[in-house]
């Protein structure tokens, strides 16, 4: 089973608004990335937000999207993670995490890079673009427990880096994967 975890439970202060209901392409940013992990791709859509986040709930729903409850929103986006991962289902095997940020994703890329999963003898890949390291991190199912146990300083960079051996970069053909939106200034460029 694949499961994607978008990060969503973000008050967006640096954009001084709810950036995950700007329109892109005509809808609501969080809708627009939901998109990117269709359920032929990824078998459950795992969307972590705020126990208040009733506006991003109401953006959509999909027969393969469970939402996730950060009771604790304010605290590190590694808490949001392990949210998220309790509510994977036991028969999890690969995971992507992103931010929900990340309005350049779409379906065709998230494929490639599932693709390249598949036939990489690796347990992380990462794509990268022009040298950067982006978004969605792929992982195997079996560095669950290392995330809900270690690593609580540095979040995910601590797994990738105590597995620096394991990861694959995937070289990604699109800076899709390095594009976010943080201020007003990056919904401009």
């Amino acid at each position: 089973m694949i499961v994607a975890i978008l990060l969503a439970a973000g008050r967006s202060r640096r954009m001084g608004t709810q950036k995950l209901l700007l329109p892109v392409d005509g809808v609501p940013l969080l809708r627009k990335v939901a998109t990117a992990f269709p359920q032929h791709l990824v078998d459950r859509l795992l969307i972590v937000v705020r126990p208040d986040a009733h506006d991003l709930r109401a953006t959509f729903q999909s027969p393969h999207l469970q939402w996730v409850e950060n009771p604790m929103p304010e605290s590190q986006m590694l808490d949001s993670i392990r949210y998220g991962l309790r509510a994977i289902p036991p028969e999890t095997k690969t995971l992507l995490i992103t931010p929900a940020d990340m309005p350049a994703l779409d379906a065709p890329l998230i494929s490639s890079m599932l693709s390249a999963w598949k036939t990489c003898r690796h347990s992380l890949l990462v794509p990268v673009y022009q040298g950067r390291r982006g978004h969605p991190l792929i992982l195997s199912a079996l560095h669950v427990p290392e995330i809900m146990s270690q690593h609580d300083e540095v979040g995910l960079r601590g797994l990738l880096h105590a597995h620096s051996h394991d990861i694959y970069e995937w070289p990604s053909p699109s800076p899709a994967v390095l594009q976010d939106w943080d201020t007003s200034a990056d919904l401009r460029h």
